[in-house]
């Protein structure tokens, strides 16, 4: 879409009024993007970690499927980024986590 212009801010000429592509595509599309009340979403996640550790090359591979608590209202993608975006910076605040990088 942003290749084809849509998210410009530039207006578009011949079109009333300042028409911009991005405010378009906002009236369009917002409205239909929103969860029904028992609909879910979904997060699916392969992470593949590869390194050395004592000499010797390491591979570990983490699955993660995460699905909308409908009870709490909580959706996968909050959980799955929300919560451990949470815990870190309680854990920085806390003074658990000192250390400065990737850890």
């Amino acid at each position: 879409m942003k290749e084809l212009g849509f998210l410009s801010h530039k207006p578009v000429q011949g079109l009333p009024g300042d028409v911009a592509p991005y405010q378009l595509v906002d009236k369009l599309l917002e409205p239909q993007q929103h969860y029904a009340p028992d609909e879910k979403d979904l997060v699916a996640m392969v992470n593949v970690f590869e390194g050395i550790l004592g000499g010797r090359k390491v591979r570990q591979t983490v699955r993660l499927l995460m699905g909308h608590d409908l009870d709490t209202g909580l959706m996968a993608m909050a959980k799955g980024v929300g919560f451990p975006a949470s815990i870190a910076a309680q854990m920085i605040a806390s003074s658990e986590i000192v250390g400065k990088g990737i850890l």
